[in-house]
Parts: structure tokens; sequence; C-alpha cells
């Protein structure tokens, strides 16, 4: 065997060692791959006990503050084309509010809001509560390698989630909207540059794709874990 052919496949076993970048990682169940996500988010116990969260987004329009208590309830407060809008759920009804005045919300966004208090600790109260998730065949995303998983938390309500092969943290989401004015566009979330705040990891940039959109992109300026917020925070009576 010549020193050059030796040179070649030692070089192409390496590019083929090199897990998580150039090779097809390792195949690993449901309950693997979910004890190494948990761990890379900081642990099952410290996400189950997280009980509420007030995020402030930098976006190009304007800044969004994110307040959430768990289990279901959620609030925006923000500035939109000149309008001041709050956005609510209560754990039993959506609220609406546009420059002071009361609105109407549609009952699916509503639903969308009740999940929003598990949104970044998602897959591990999916797991907790025993969803059904299924691993899918691995892919590519943004030059490396990711696990891809299947969630189907209702028979209407499919999401996808692709973890990166290294580090196990989610690279990306997708879901149909339950909204009716969206029916029909799959949204994707994107998820960059993770950080521990008090031990738990979350994204300092988000970004959202609708269907084949440019992305539109944010920073999570501030994240506030284990705030005490009232329950009346949240509702709101015409």
């Amino acid at each position: 065997m010549s020193f050059f052919y030796l040179l070649l496949v030692t070089s192409l076993f390496l590019y083929r060692a090199d897990a998580g970048t150039l090779s097809d990682p390792e195949p690993l169940t449901v309950d693997s791959l979910m004890e190494r996500h948990a761990r890379a988010m900081g642990g099952t116990k410290a996400w189950l006990r997280l009980k509420s969260w007030v995020i402030t987004q930098q976006r190009t329009n304007g800044t969004v503050i994110a307040y959430a208590k768990k289990p279901d309830k959620f609030r925006l407060d923000f500035q939109l084309s000149g309008r001041t809008v709050t956005k609510s759920y209560d754990g039993k009804t959506g609220w609406l509010v546009v420059n002071g005045t009361y609105e109407a919300m549609r009952p699916g966004e509503a639903i969308e809001m009740a999940e929003e208090p598990d949104f970044y600790g998602e897959l591990i109260y999916a797991y907790q509560r025993r969803d059904a998730m299924q691993v899918l065949p691995s892919e590519q995303l943004n030059g490396h390698w990711c696990y891809r998983l299947e969630l189907t938390k209702s028979p209407t309500d499919k999401q996808w989630y692709w973890l990166n092969a290294e580090t196990y943290l989610i690279e990306q989401t997708a879901e149909y909207s339950e909204d009716p004015a969206h029916d029909g566009i799959l949204y994707k979330t994107i998820f960059e540059d993770y950080r521990a705040v008090d031990g738990l990891m979350f994204p300092r940039r988000e970004g959202l794709i609708a269907n084949d959109q440019a992305p539109r992109m944010w920073t999570l300026d501030d994240i506030q874990l284990h705030r005490r917020i009232p329950n009346k925070f949240f509702r709101y009576r015409p």
C-alpha cells in the first residue's frame, strides 16, 4: 500500500468520523435523544421548576415584551405600525387590546398562545407528558447535521424539530399555524447563539420564516426567570 493511498484512506476516515458536522450522526432512540437534549438545556428538573419568564425582544419594528406563566398564561405587549397592542391568554380566554380598545381574538390565535409558556422547554414538557414522538432521518441544516424529531400533540397538531447533532440544542422548529387566518402556512422558528440564563439555555437571537419567505430576525435582549406575575395580569374585561 502506497503512502499516498494510506493518506487518502486516513483522510476519508477522519472526514466520516467528524460526527455532527461532516458525517451522518449515530442513530438514537427518542429516549436517548431527549436525555441528551434535556441535559444540554440545563436539566429536566430545572426546567420543570421554571414557572414563569419575562423576555424583552428587540425587533425591527420596535420592542416586544413577552410574559409567560405556566401552565398556559401568556401575554405580549408591543408597538406595531403606530398601534399599541396587547395580546393575552388567561388560561381560558384570549384577549386582544388595540390602542386601549378590546377586540375579538380568533380562536386559533388563542390556542397558539396557550402553548407559548412552554415554548423554550417545550420538548422537555412534551416528553414528560408522554406526547407521541419519533426520530426521523437526520438532515443537514446550515452546514451541519441535525437530528429530526416529530412531535404529535394531537391528531391535528404535529410539529418538527431539528436538534444540532453536536450540542443537542434546537436549531429550528416547524409547524402549521392553528390560526384560521394563517391556514396552510408552514412557520419555521430559528434559534441562534444559545447562552445560559440561571443555568437554563436560551437563544440570543430568533427568527421566523413563513413558508419560503426571508426570515424575520430579532434579539432576546433581556430574560428574567421565576418572576412573580399575578393571574389578573393576563386577564382583560371589556
